[in-house]
């Protein structure tokens, strides 16, 4: 009886132990590759080379080669298992792929082990931290989520530095859910710096912009790749910052480049550029509106007219064609600027919400006016930069908002406004370090630190350049007073 019951238990050990060897062999690399699938990060291109390159050697015979060869011929597979041969053949490249990623996941819940008990992480009962999952949130940064079993966020911060030493990484931050029980730990193999000093515009060509300094590189734009922005962030992260930094490189490198600026706070972010050619500054709702109907009713349509008319599809290939070779509807379409003519709308919630600066009737008008704007100023050389520190799912147009390809969102308060920005919830979990934004361009999203580029920075640029050209004169430039800036503004 004792006997029996010993080999009963035997038996119950062995197929537990066969479980598991099957699924780590079949189940858990099945697990990787549809994560791999979601996550975009299965190389299927190459997987499909390598099995292209393993059927040609199977088509071409040779295995059959390599089998005489070892002297094994008898065992070349034929018949019925040679098609399971040839099957394995095509996907063992994906299968190899997802046992890989299960190895590299049992290395990292090794080294967590025993980082986690050398570090004191444990429970009451003895308990460390248990591993859920490791996933990629963008290129270089990646999201560890591990079970508390009852133990406080403060230990884990304590054990940051054991953790980065461990394995090698930096961590930007630890966040716990105490509904789940959970900890999230985000980080990267590269560290991102915590201040980027911009210190002048020799890195950015014309028709380009600066977005910030990557974990690998600095990341730039173009507007006619990106040729419309959402920027958001909450009070003091460095919104301002970026967008005085954005307006005054594309001042500066384009010539021709014109800007009307919005900004309904009474034109203070934008004073710096008040006066100065080719800029006009805007802080009331009827010359906001006024600006908006012009660019929507009659610049976009003449320009469109043109384009027609020449058989261009924008205005890159408009600008290719030889001047006597260009056909004009009339005789006031010669003085059409096609140079880039670029809107930016600082806090859109004023603009496009009822309230203290708009009416209902004002808000409908602004609303067609930028969603025109967004859907057609792409062909056209108008592009439109819409910046909020309230983020509202009600105050942008869900069209014009799709149209805001490039996105570059700073810490938000909680994950709705993150949502509403982002449609995911990273810029609630950003860390506090003012300048750390989120660059979001069609699928791509990368964390960045935007540049440092104070007023006064900014003024002495402006000022050199009309030095230079002898012709400053722009009053509020030669009256500005320094205000030393060190810190990045709202």
């Amino acid at each position: 009886m004792v006997k029996t019951k010993t080999q009963n238990n035997l038996q119950n050990m062995d197929f537990q132990k066969l479980g598991k060897a099957l699924s780590l062999i079949f189940l858990q690399p099945l697990l990787e590759l549809i994560e791999g699938v979601k996550s975009s990060r299965l190389p299927i291109f190459h997987c499909l080379l390598i099995s292209l390159i393993l059927q040609s050697l199977i088509i071409f015979h040779f295995d059959q080669i390599l089998y005489k060869w070892l002297e094994i011929e008898a065992l070349y597979p034929r018949g019925s298992v040679g098609f399971v041969y040839r099957l394995l053949t095509i996907v063992m490249p994906l299968w190899a792929w997802g046992f890989y990623q299960v190895a590299l996941k049992l290395r990292l819940i090794k080294q967590l082990t025993e980082i986690f008990a050398n570090s004191g992480l444990k429970s009451l009962t003895g308990k460390l931290p248990g591993f859920i999952f490791d996933k990629p949130i963008d290129k270089f940064t990646r999201r560890m989520r591990l079970s508390k079993f009852g133990q406080s966020l403060q230990k884990f911060e304590n054990a940051q530095n054991d953790i980065e030493s461990g394995l090698q990484v930096f961590i930007d931050e630890i966040t716990e859910n105490r509904r789940n029980g959970t900890v999230d730990i985000i980080y990267s193999h590269s560290q991102l710096e915590e201040l980027y000093n911009l210190k002048d515009f020799d890195s950015i060509y014309s028709d380009s912009f600066l977005i910030g300094k990557g974990r690998s590189k600095l990341l730039f734009g173009k507007l006619e790749d990106t040729p419309h922005l959402l920027v958001a962030g909450q009070t003091g992260m460095g919104k301002s910052t970026f967008l005085r930094q954005f307006i005054t490189s594309l001042y500066l490198k384009n010539k021709g480049y014109s800007f009307d600026l919005i900004d309904l706070k009474g034109g203070l972010e934008f004073q710096i550029f008040e006066n100065l050619p080719r800029v006009k500054v805007k802080s009331n709702v009827e010359s906001s509106l006024a600006v908006l109907k012009q660019l929507a009713e009659k610049t976009i349509e003449e320009r469109m007219d043109l384009l027609k008319l020449n058989g261009c599809k924008d205005i890159v290939a408009f600008k290719k064609l030889d001047k006597k070779d260009i056909k004009y509807p009339s005789d006031r379409y010669r003085a059409v600027s096609f140079d880039r003519h670029i809107t930016v709308v600082d806090e859109a919630f004023d603009l496009f919400m009822v309230g203290a600066h708009a009416t209902q009737e004002d808000v409908k008008k602004a609303r067609r006016h930028a969603s025109k704007i967004a859907a057609q100023g792409r062909a056209v050389g108008i592009n439109l930069v819409i910046a909020t520190q309230r983020p509202d799912r009600f105050a942008l147009d869900p069209q014009t908002k799709s149209n805001l390809t490039g996105k570059i969102c700073f810490r938000l308060p909680n994950h709705a406004s993150s949502m509403t920005v982002m449609d995911n919830k990273r810029a609630a979990e950003l860390p506090n370090i003012k300048g750390r934004a989120i660059w979001q361009n069609s699928s791509e999203q990368f964390e960045i630190q935007t540049p440092f580029f104070t007023e006064d920075q900014a003024v002495q640029m402006l000022t050199r350049y009309y030095e230079k050209s002898k012709d400053l004169t722009d009053e509020s430039l030669r009256s500005y007073k320094p205000n030393n800036d060190t810190d990045y503004d709202v």
